[in-house]
């Protein structure tokens, strides 16, 4: 996990955003998701299988959170 961390410092000094869509509220890959989109500045969309039409979106590029409802 930590050379995936790498990468995405890499991406961020290249200015490339990583989005991330994640489908689990797995506690550890919940975590994971969170510190990998915040180390590359990307984005990032929490959604469950059950509910797809909402998500809570994490934007570091922007400096944003925000709950969609659907």
């Amino acid at each position: 996990m930590n050379e995936l961390l790498e990468e995405a410092g890499h991406g961020r000094r290249f200015s490339i955003p990583i989005t991330t869509v994640l489908l689990t509220s797995a506690p550890t890959l919940v975590e994971f998701v969170e510190t990998f989109t915040e180390v590359n500045h990307g984005r990032a969309y929490d959604s469950q299988l059950d509910e797809l039409g909402s998500y809570v979106l994490v934007d570091y590029v922007r400096s944003k959170r925000r709950v969609v409802r659907g």
